[in-house]
């Protein structure tokens, strides 16, 4: 793209079509960082209306760019900015690219800010690159507005974390008999998570397709050896979804499930976060009030942004309420080997699943063909015996990442290769992959092209009865040269994609 169309994309910035606007920011975005020292000239000497989402692309586009310091400087110069949004917005930027050296132009700011919501955005900026160290700076902060405390608090809460102040879980006792004990997922996977849950007794049932009840569960730590899963809860079940928000307090208040939080807490106050899904339960109610009379319900339990030591999730479900207790304060070490991490990587869970779409055999030969940070090569040498592991990728980065992560596995070679280059190992027992689609390569013609082209590689690479295991956007097609056993649809994090196992 030319420096004339980024120029034309920056003055659209400033459009009073909100779409129009957006759709430029978009644009700019998928540029990349190296618009970044445009942008930055621009920051000086453009409109309000401009600089208020130049602010923002900033702190988006800042994150990935070495000389971070020139943003953080003119971005703290703007927060002196006459127009309240730059302010903010730039304040929120700098909560996302900006270090400890940005804290003395934010306490600065604090002291003659007068609009309450530019101040919320720094007090909430500042803890995020505050150390304890800084504790004494926000004592000193003056609060003229409960938006103010009530970020002054989640601050606080974070340093209570840094702290290790936060009161543990105890993961090795045994469960209460009487608590109902379920296992969460990713939507789409939770039939292997059960077969995953029945090796281990646990003689699960399915519930839906993102939650699976167990009958003999033991320790929260036997529990996270579940690969598959995203995490286990406590579980309370209420038969009505119409119930007040205080009503529903004070029943979890009195439940078996809190009294279990309390006695696998190892400390006090018994912290949690609230994630609500306001489907079928707000009925009119604003999401503040409805979180504050349940609160107010449920007084054994302390209500924080952070610092807490379970998660609570509320859902309505088949004309109840279901209230879901996850331990967050507890060590889950079943994908310590992810070191480093690159962008659009599969979630591990999601690899845990996909590699049980095939049995595993001792003389396996796999290949990711585009292994990113080499997460599915990583869980599939985990669920069995396997000849060898090859991950081919064209980016250093992601190799770089996969040498750190997979350092500790047997036979395993990594190349910085195009996937063609698959057929130089041919004949293979196992093509699992997670491609590029959508913005990933620019457009979705260029996606479905380079999936035609893995579908044209697999058949000329697999062995007989050798395995396509990929992850591949619903609409695409599936391969012609191969038999398709499945096409899973799976929740990946908001986006719905399928996991393909096809059969040479």
């Amino acid at each position: 793209m030319t420096n004339r169309r980024l120029s034309e994309l920056i003055n659209e910035l400033g459009n009073i079509d909100a779409k129009v606007a957006d759709e430029a920011g978009d644009a700019i975005i998928a540029m990349g960082n190296n618009v970044t020292p445009v942008l930055l000239q621009s920051f000086a000497t453009s409109s309000s209306s401009v600089k208020r989402r130049i602010a923002f692309l900033l702190g988006e586009l800042g994150r990935c760019v070495s000389e971070s310091k020139k943003l953080q400087t003119a971005l703290g110069r703007a927060l002196n900015d006459e127009d309240w949004k730059v302010r903010r917005n730039s304040a929120i930027a700098l909560g996302k690219i900006g270090d400890d050296s940005s804290i003395q132009s934010l306490v600065n700011s604090l002291k003659v800010e007068t609009d309450p919501r530019v101040r919320t955005s720094l007090i909430l900026t500042f803890g995020k690159l505050a150390t304890v160290n800084d504790v004494p700076l926000l004592q000193k902060i003056q609060f003229t507005s409960d938006e103010e405390r009530l970020a002054a608090q989640k601050v606080a809460d974070r340093f209570s974390v840094m702290m290790d102040s936060v009161p543990p879980i105890d993961i090795e006792s045994n469960l209460a008999s009487n608590v109902p004990v379920e296992l969460w997922s990713r939507a789409g996977v939770a039939d292997i998570v059960a077969l995953e849950a029945a090796t281990m007794n646990l003689e699960p049932t399915l519930l839906s397709p993102e939650r699976i009840k167990l009958k003999n569960p033991k320790t929260l730590k036997h529990l996270l050896q579940i690969r598959t899963a995203l995490f286990p809860v406590l579980v309370l079940t209420l038969p009505d979804s119409h119930a007040s928000p205080l009503q529903l307090g004070e029943e979890l208040d009195s439940s078996a499930v809190v009294a279990e939080m309390i006695r696998l807490t190892k400390g006090m106050p018994v912290g949690y976060r609230l994630s609500v899904k306001s489907a079928g339960l707000m009925h009119h109610h604003k999401r503040r009030d409805w979180i504050s009379k349940f609160v107010a319900g449920c007084k054994k339990l302390a209500n924080r942004a952070t610092g807490y030591s379970w998660e609570l999730f509320i859902r309505s479900v088949d004309k109840s309420v279901v209230l879901a207790a996850r331990p967050a304060a507890c060590h889950d070490d079943r994908f310590a080997y992810r070191k480093l991490d690159v962008p659009a990587s599969v979630h591990p869970t999601l690899a845990a699943a996909a590699v049980r779409l095939a049995a595993p055999q001792a003389t396996d030969l796999i290949v990711d063909p585009f292994c990113g940070s080499g997460t599915l090569l990583a869980e599939r040498a985990l669920l069995g015996p396997y000849s060898q592991l090859i991950g081919i990728d064209i980016d250093r980065k992601a190799l770089h990442a996969a040498e750190i992560n997979l350092a500790n596995f047997d036979r395993v070679q990594l190349k910085q290769m195009d996937f063609s280059s698959i057929t130089t190992h041919a004949p293979v027992d196992a093509i699992i992959t997670n491609p590029p689609y959508g913005i990933r390569v620019g457009t979705e013609s260029a996606a479905r092209a380079i999936h035609a082209r893995i579908d044209k590689l697999a058949a000329e690479t697999l062995r007989p009865n050798g395995v396509l295991i990929v992850f591949r956007p619903p609409k695409f097609p599936s391969p012609r040269a191969l038999r398709v056993l499945e096409r899973k649809p799976v929740d990946a994090g908001g986006l719905q994609i399928d996991i393909l196992v096809a059969r040479k």
